[in-house]
């Protein structure tokens, strides 16, 4: 049995000396990528549950793609993926319930990116590319039937979509 991982990188947020790092908007462009993102999805299976980071651009990504069409079950604001390492969003992911077979994390670079790179195979990180630009999403399919047995380097990459 295969499971469905999807790494979104949030959208646009412009830097700003107002607010902290932690509290900054998407931007207009933001906004628009992140519906595009959930227009995208609108016609893929129901995400089970989808972990977002507790940064305001990453929450406001994930309202982004429900107004876009995206079919989200549930979702979960965790202060942990908030500017988390590698590490910490794999162990997130593994500790996840097994009838979850459709599972959303949408959290910041570099940890996102490198996320991807570590669990895809070889020929699947060539198409993933160099940089994980805002708004970039890749889908990918996990031979595992449980999320705690989820291997490195051996999980193929569906599709990558870029926005924008």
């Amino acid at each position: 049995m295969s499971k469905t991982l999807y790494l979104l990188r949030h959208a646009d947020s412009p830097g700003r000396f107002d607010l902290s790092d932690h509290e900054r908007p998407l931007s207009e462009r933001g906004i628009s990528q992140a519906r595009k993102v959930g227009e995208h999805l609108s016609s893929l299976p129901p995400v089970n549950l989808a972990l977002c980071s507790s940064a305001a651009r990453t929450q406001e990504t994930l309202e982004g793609l429900s107004s876009g069409g995206a079919k989200i079950k549930k979702s979960e604001i965790l202060g942990a993926l908030y500017n988390a390492a590698t590490g910490d969003l794999l162990h997130e992911i593994q500790q996840q319930e097994d009838e979850i077979n459709h599972l959303m994390l949408i959290a910041h670079n570099p940890g996102i990116h490198q996320l991807a790179h570590i669990l895809l195979t070889p020929n699947s990180t060539q198409r993933l590319g160099f940089s994980y630009p805002p708004a970039t999403l890749s889908i990918i399919r996990c031979e595992c039937n449980k999320w705690q047995d989820i291997k490195l380097e051996q999980n193929q990459l569906i599709d990558i979509i870029h926005q924008n």
